[in-house]
């Protein structure tokens, strides 16, 4: 169900700048993003734009999506 979704800023190399996750896993993905961010080699220098936070999310075949941009 699309209102089963949310969109989270990650931004860090490699993994982007947004990511849509079900509402009861934000926590979770948050802890595992800022696991991932203190492993990184601080070598590592992705040069994101990351353009306004999505604005919709769906729920396309069991998993999140993100839609259109605020």
């Amino acid at each position: 169900m699309d209102s089963d979704c949310q969109v989270i800023s990650v931004t860090a190399c490699p993994l982007g700048c947004y990511v849509a996750v079900t509402k009861k896993n934000v926590q979770k993905i948050r802890a595992v993003v800022n696991d991932l961010k203190g492993r990184l080699d601080p070598a590592c220098q992705c040069m994101y734009k990351c353009s306004g936070l999505p604005r919709s999310t769906s729920c396309v075949k069991g998993r999140c999506s993100i839609g259109g941009r605020r």
